[in-house]
């Protein structure tokens, strides 16, 4: 029987997987800022970066652990590029 892969059948997946890389690179991205709440004063990626583990939750109930690899290995490489292409400072 020949098996049709979720992603293929979803317009959604690809969007997700943007969506998905997208907050990993803002995450870190801001991670350096500091926000004040009250009191504290707390790392930006301390509100944004749980928001990519719920996009890696629902990306693996709804298709699966291969197609889910695929979209944490993107965001991987999209890291590694952006910390080669981001300008240094000492």
């Amino acid at each position: 029987m020949n098996e049709v892969q979720p992603e293929q059948n979803s317009k959604y997946f690809f969007y997700l997987g943007i969506l998905f890389v997208s907050v990993l690179m803002i995450s870190n991205t801001v991670a350096v800022k500091l926000i004040e709440v009250g009191p504290f004063v707390l790392a930006g990626a301390t509100f944004i970066f749980p928001i990519s583990y719920i996009f890696g939750d629902v990306l693996t109930e709804v298709y699966g652990y291969r197609a889910t690899r695929k979209i944490v290995w993107s965001g991987f490489a999209a890291l590694l590029l952006m910390s080669f292409c981001s300008p240094r400072h000492l």
